[in-house]
């Protein structure tokens, strides 16, 4: 695999590619969401994403383009286990926003094992911390919100959790075991993804990338572009879409369905 090309891509430096602390696990992490947005074009598109590592980088790096967490987490899940962290993948399930718990493990992430602590180490989410979170309930704060790993003895599994400033009201994200699984184990999932007419992603496109100061997030409706805690949302047309794309994205494509 061309790491090379990725490290160079999201512009790691010398001294970030070389150990495997928490440091160089955020500094990747980090930099990986800055550079390569969580984006579902291809299947918005009607089209197949693939969970090879080497065309997952080459998409990433020659087409600018980002992925979906059988992507983007594969490829972290790769580039890790090669800088020798100690990394296994896992399967989660989904809370969307005001919406019941997926029924399907669809979500593809990393568990990353750091002087015999434990981290979810997350890149294919969509909006979400561009840090490591500790399975401890330790909370971290990002653009002043706040995330936390709880863990239910009943389930024996963890969720992740979301809330605002005042820490109260904690929001279900993400529930997970922290049961290596293998790439295959995932393929049940990935084809209901990629396949299934009723997956959220064949109607709605998300396209989403942190920056310094906040982040900035694309529908088929609008741009919503978040900069130091402040909102601006720019229509989306059959006439801007590519300029968009290419300006908050730096991704030159075609979405058909956005012409219409």
């Amino acid at each position: 695999m061309n790491f090379e090309a990725l490290e160079s891509h999201i512009g790691l430096t010398a001294s970030e590619k070389e150990g495997n602390t928490l440091e160089d696990l955020t500094s990747y992490i980090r930099k990986f969401l800055y550079t390569i947005p969580f984006e579902a074009i291809d299947i918005y598109n009607g089209r197949t994403i693939s969970t090879d590592v080497q065309t997952n980088i080459d998409k990433f790096t020659k087409k600018h383009r980002g992925g979906l967490c059988y992507e983007n987490n594969v490829v972290t899940n790769a580039y890790l286990r090669a800088r020798g962290f100690d990394t296994i993948m896992v399967a989660g399930y989904v809370k969307p926003p005001k919406r019941d718990w997926k029924k399907r493990a669809t979500h593809l992430t990393n568990i990353v094992t750091i002087d015999h602590q434990h981290y979810l180490a997350d890149t294919g989410f969509g909006h979400f911390p561009s840090q490591p979170i500790p399975l401890t309930g330790e909370v971290v704060e990002d653009e002043d919100d706040f995330y936390r790993i709880i863990y239910d003895g009943d389930s024996q599994s963890y969720y992740v959790q979301t809330t605002k400033q005042a820490k109260e009201n904690w929001i279900d994200l993400l529930n997970f075991k922290r049961e290596p699984r293998a790439l295959i184990d995932f393929m049940r999932d990935f084809d209901y993804t990629v396949f299934n007419p009723q997956y959220n992603f064949k109607h709605h496109l998300l396209i989403n990338k942190k920056t310094d100061n906040g982040h900035i997030t694309m529908t088929e409706n609008h741009v919503n572009i978040i900069k130091n805690g402040q909102k601006q949302q720019i229509d989306v047309t059959p006439i801007n879409y590519q300029a968009l794309l290419k300006q908050y994205f730096n991704i030159e494509t075609t979405i058909p369905a956005l012409e219409q």
